[in-house]
């Protein structure tokens, strides 16, 4: 049993980065101290980020000996760099080993994990990684409250997924509901330093209306848009800014939709002064005048616009809710704006690619590039679980991709 109001709990961001990478805040472990912090503010709770440490398993070591800790949650982030979700593994990256020396140092330590890649797959997760305890989806921050509240005995508390036996059971699904006012009370954590960051992550919204077949965000965050106030996104980002920093991205999965929250938004970041820099995911059909007008007095220097194909048969198929008319038009309003970067990024080799629609990809992308000086990224479908496109296109067309891609990289 643990005392409530008298544990320690350590939250882990697991690594996913290779040598190079940039390091990226962990902005939902940070939302998750916030709430256990207003829920809790007798706890200790410490935050480390295991990227920003060379040598990080011994440094995990080190923290778990010299703390008592009761409780760790884990952030698993990253599908493309675990072996068992991905042909795309990253070899240096041991998952396994995080909750095995959490295990062997604490035993009586409570392991919960959460994050992207869990909420995509959990069952696989918990019978992979055999040393976890419970694992939640949605709304964790209310869950992980309520878990520590019935002191891990309340097998009713919603969202998580937890064991029995040999069996691993989900407890049911339950909205959340709270995200719009449980980010408040900014403060200091011990472990996140904000300058450590290229840049600080701000999400000012949860779930997607948009029912895009191969993205997973639906099911990560379900399809009910729920809004942070404008003055809570404000006030964050008036916190970083005391401490130093400048430099933002906006993790939400697209930026400028609902149009009138994004436009009132960047509006109240003029009216404020606020001197930032910031990047976003927008989407290229909900992009006009008025709003580029305020992308770039409110400090906007990147944009990152998923395009995904030339062909507007594929971007059907996709269910995107784009055309190639939309994308060329968002390109025409923002080439009046050069001092913001504006990056397209394509997908190859979904299941109706054929070589007619590789050539179309390959013509947008050269027009976005040469017309617009955009900057152009490509990858190939990777079809993962939770997504309604899971059927890989035919060989013949993969061993095609690599050629266009050097092509065009030639051409440029």
């Amino acid at each position: 049993m643990i005392p409530v109001g008298q544990y320690k709990i350590l939250l882990i961001n697991s690594l996913y980065k290779s040598k190079n990478k940039e390091t990226i805040y962990p902005v939902g472990l940070y939302y998750l101290s916030l709430f256990l912090k207003k829920h809790f503010p007798d706890h200790y709770l410490q935050i480390f980020d295991m990227n920003l440490s060379k040598n990080p398993y011994q440094d995990l070591e080190r923290i778990l000996s010299k703390y008592n800790f009761q409780i760790t949650a884990i952030s698993y982030r990253n599908l493309i760099r675990h072996s068992f979700l991905s042909k795309l593994a990253t070899k240096t990256i041991d998952f396994e080993k995080v909750t095995r020396i959490c295990k062997q140092i604490r035993p009586d330590m409570k392991i919960i994990i959460g994050g992207p890649a869990f909420a995509i797959d959990p069952e696989k997760v918990l019978k992979r990684f055999g040393n976890i305890d419970y694992g939640l989806v949605d709304n964790v921050g209310g869950m992980f409250a309520e878990l520590i509240e019935s002191n891990f005995n309340d097998h009713s508390v919603k969202n998580v997924y937890y064991r029995n036996k040999d069996q691993i059971i989900f407890s049911g699904y339950r909205s959340d509901d709270s995200f719009e006012n449980a980010i408040t009370g900014f403060t200091v954590f011990p472990g996140l330093n904000a300058g450590d960051y290229d840049e600080i992550g701000i999400q000012t919204k949860k779930g997607c209306i948009f029912q895009c077949k191969h993205c997973p965000q639906k099911y990560l965050e379900g399809n009910k848009i729920r809004l942070r106030s404008v003055k809570t996104v404000i006030d964050e980002i008036s916190f970083y800014l005391e401490m130093g920093v400048r430099n933002f991205y906006f993790t939400d999965s697209v930026f400028n939709y609902p149009n009138h929250y994004c436009m009132d938004l960047l509006q109240e970041i003029i009216n404020k002064s606020l001197n930032i820099s910031w990047s976003a995911f927008l989407k290229a059909s909900y992009i006009d005048d008025d709003l580029a007008v305020l992308l770039l007095k409110s400090g906007c220097r990147k944009i990152d616009i998923s395009a995904e194909s030339g062909d507007d048969n594929i971007l059907r198929y996709l269910n995107t809710n784009e055309t190639v008319d939309s994308i060329i038009n968002a390109a025409e309003i923002l080439k009046n704006y050069p001092a913001i970067r504006i990056c397209y990024y394509f997908l190859l080799g979904t299941e109706k690619e054929n070589f007619s629609s590789l050539i179309k990809t390959m013509k947008l992308a050269l027009r976005l590039r040469m017309k617009y000086k955009s900057e152009i990224y490509f990858s190939t479908f990777n079809p993962i679980n939770k997504t309604e496109v899971n059927v890989k296109c035919h060989n013949f067309i993969i061993n095609t991709l690599s050629a266009c891609i050097s092509v065009f990289n030639q051409l440029i």
